[in-house]
């Protein structure tokens, strides 16, 4: 905006510097057209004088009568707005000053004249002016021509008149006028400082006439100011010489022009042409004017709105996180004793895809006006992605205040949100940390309030957890898992071990189960519940799984026909929609039968996008594998899902056997409800974590149709995995009959 600022300068000079114009082109106009018409007028009357009036040569020589001259003067000033007549001679000599100004305040109009006066001294002054004189050239034609008055002149005309003292070198200001007598017919006096006094002690100055003696010849135009008062407002001298037949220097008539009536006539017609001027240039102004207003307000707008989008978030207005991590630094630097907060919600992706995008728009802009009524208008709120909040909340500095607050937002978002014909239920799962014990800068803080956040996640959602140092240990440990894990997958670092099923008839080897393995590098073991959560959050689960599919099928391949692989199958397999040909792929190169394999999924995967996720199921049964639904008995465990899909096998939680030994009566009633569920489905049913004889009896008299569990077979490594193979097929028939002879020698 402040580029704008010498512009907006440069058009105010611009119109300033016309105004400033046209007022002096006007004034000098007003100037010439009064300097013309008095030019005119006195002209006329100083030719008449000159040629026409008959006792001339008696006045210049002092021997007129000067009663009937003042007579005649007195007709002449009444018509031509003439209050004061001077003669002088050849010599320089005044031999008659006469006249007066009556202001209209005095007379009720102005009025002027010319007055007979008795012979006494009088002084007569010429203000030091810078005036146009006027000369003719030798066509006669009228020229001005700046000069000075300021010589003295003598009057001995005997006649009393009114005359005035300027107290301004170019204009006549107010001065006492009073009756003086003139003595004599000296030259007129210059000096604007010479007054005289009479006996009733009045102040007498000499009418301000312009005469020079040096400059007798020449024609004398002088417009001049008074006060209105001893002198009109606008005035005019002229002096004109006059010329014997010869040529020689007759004498010169002075004449004083009131020109007040034309100036201020002149003056209103002028003043409106520039009020007219004025409003014409404002006018013209105006449009470009406001123009430029509204582009550098628009302009304006356009940089506020540009500054609020690049630090503000487009949907629910709050800061973006550019714009918060600055001002938690500044608050690091000015402040102690605040909390931050992030604040996630939970399940989004899930309300997400269920409601549509629209839906979770308002749900997040709902989000975000809670967070503002809540923390209140101190607090800095920002949307920093996503379905991810933080805010800094001043004057917090324990951890009794700090639950207290975070409780409360956990109360008021759980809420339900009324957002496209849905009432929807939301829950946040929010992790806090407190300056500067929990974080000294903004990494570190942040990364602190993060840590907790997940770790109220870790605890079921719907929570909130304050920052501890075990959680950097964790996430020490979490960390060296990715690692860990990045390294298998470009190393084939992982392994598969194999742990076997057995029919609950008679403990026959049915199959076995590929179970996923890795260890750090000091060949301590990483348990499947740690990597494989990480795996799926680093997206790595799809090269992962695809791996165990192709290493188990092939060495399932090596098996005898009669066995079959049961592979686990993650729901972020299901995310690329690429299993069904990563499936295909592990089939085709082992050489697999497909009836084979066994793929198990868990009731999670079809609460996710039981949609999507039930296509590509179709499609993998399609392949002609077996699907199996593994853990049944925990979470929602819903029947609706047994008859959208035609699954070939439950397989039931280990919990089940976990609290078999106190509850022995009720178990074995929920039990033998899932077994006959599943037969009444045409499923087999499988229990996992047998440990005990008693168990296993239990769940053959129920009919369970397959055992896994420590009591027959713990997970293996492929070498013991073959072994067990082994032993078990001899009690049926010799080693050469079991096609597996081969793969013995080459594993040894």
């Amino acid at each position: 905006m402040y580029r704008n600022i010498p512009k907006s300068a440069a058009f105010g000079l611009i119109g300033l510097v016309s105004v400033f114009g046209t007022v002096v082109t006007l004034n000098f106009s007003r100037d010439t057209i009064l300097r013309e018409e008095a030019w005119q007028t006195g002209m006329e009357f100083a030719g008449y004088l000159e040629k026409e009036f008959p006792m001339l040569d008696e006045v210049l020589d002092g021997t007129a009568d000067s009663v009937g001259v003042e007579d005649e003067l007195q007709r002449l000033a009444s018509i031509g707005n003439i209050f004061h007549f001077a003669f002088e001679n050849s010599k320089g000599e005044v031999k008659l000053s006469t006249g007066s100004f009556h202001p209209e305040e005095e007379s009720g109009e102005a009025s002027h004249h010319a007055h007979t006066h008795d012979n006494h001294e009088s002084e007569i002054a010429h203000p030091q002016a810078s005036v146009s004189e006027v000369h003719t050239d030798e066509h006669g034609t009228a020229m001005a021509e700046a000069t000075h008055g300021g010589h003295e002149h003598d009057s001995a005309s005997g006649h009393s008149h009114y005359i005035e003292h300027p107290h301004d070198a170019n204009d006549i200001d107010s001065a006492a006028t009073k009756p003086v007598t003139t003595a004599g017919h000296g030259p007129m006096h210059a000096d604007a400082t010479d007054h005289a006094s009479n006996e009733d002690g009045y102040v007498h100055a000499p009418v301000p006439i312009a005469a020079d003696s040096h400059d007798s010849a020449k024609h004398l135009l002088v417009i001049k100011s008074g006060d209105g008062i001893n002198l009109p407002s606008t005035y005019v001298e002229i002096a004109h010489p006059m010329a014997n037949s010869n040529g020689s220097l007759k004498g010169k008539i002075t004449l004083l022009l009131d020109m007040s009536a034309e100036a201020a006539l002149l003056d209103n017609v002028l003043t409106g042409a520039a009020a007219t001027v004025l409003c014409l240039f404002l006018l013209a102004a105006a449009g470009p004017a406001w123009s430029y207003r509204s582009t550098l307000k628009a302009k304006k707008t356009a940089d506020e709105k540009v500054h609020f989008l690049a630090a503000h978030d487009s949907l629910t207005g709050l800061l973006n996180r550019s714009s918060f991590v600055p001002l938690l630094e500044d608050s690091l630097s000015r402040q102690a004793g605040f909390a931050l907060f992030f604040i996630d919600v939970d399940n989004f992706k899930y309300l997400n895809d269920t409601f549509g995008h629209e839906t979770g728009d308002i749900i997040l802009k709902t989000i975000a006006l809670r967070l503002r009524k809540i923390l209140g208008e101190k607090c800095l709120i920002a949307r920093l992605g996503g379905d991810e909040f933080a805010a800094i909340q001043p004057d917090i500095g324990d951890l009794q205040q700090l639950d207290a607050q975070a409780s409360r937002m956990v109360k008021e978002l759980r809420n339900p949100i009324a957002a496209g014909g849905h009432s929807v239920v939301t829950s946040v799962s929010i992790g806090s940390a407190i300056a500067p014990q929990d974080g000294d800068d903004a990494i570190r803080l942040m990364k602190s309030a993060d840590l907790a956040m997940y770790q109220a996640k870790a605890e079921g959602r719907d929570c909130n957890c304050h920052f501890e140092p075990w959680m950097d240990q964790k996430l020490a440990a979490r960390r060296e898992i990715e690692s860990r894990l990045q390294w298998a997958v470009v190393n084939n670092g992982f392994e598969l071990h194999y742990q076997p099923l057995h029919s609950s008839e008679d403990n026959a080897l049915i199959g076995f189960e590929a179970l996923l393995r890795l260890k750090k590098e000091d060949g301590t073991p990483i348990g499947p519940d740690q990597f494989i959560p990480i795996a799926e959050e680093t997206h790595l689960i799809e090269k992962v799984g695809q791996w165990v599919l192709m290493r188990s099928c092939e060495f399932a391949a090596k098996w005898p026909n009669d066995l079959k692989l049961a592979v686990n199958l993650s729901g972020g397999q299901f995310k690329s929609g690429n299993l069904h040909a990563h499936v295909s792929e592990a089939l085709k190169a082992s050489g697999l039968d497909p009836a084979r394999l066994e793929l198990e999924i868990t009731e999670s995967l079809l609460i996710d996008d039981s949609k999507s996720n039930l296509e590509q199921l179709q499609r993998l049964k399609d392949l002609g594998v077996s699907i199996a639904m593994d853990d049944f008995g925990t979470g929602y465990s819903s029947l609706s899902y047994l008859w959208q899909f035609p699954f070939d096998k439950i397989k039931i939680d280990r919990s089940f056997m976990s609290g078999f030994e106190n509850q022995t009566p009720q178990i074995t009633r929920i039990l033998e409800t899932i077994i006959g569920l599943g037969h009444t489905l045409d499923m087999e049913i499988t229990a996992e974590g047998v440990e005990t004889s008693e168990q296993l009896k239990m769940l053959q008299e129920i009919r369970c149709d397959q055992i896994q569990g420590y009591l027959l077979g713990r997970p293996q490594s492929e070498a013991a995995t073959i072994h067990n193979i082994l032993q078990h097929k001899q009690k049926l028939a010799p080693q050469k009959e079991i096609g597996i002879t081969a793969v013995t020698r080459k594993q040894q």
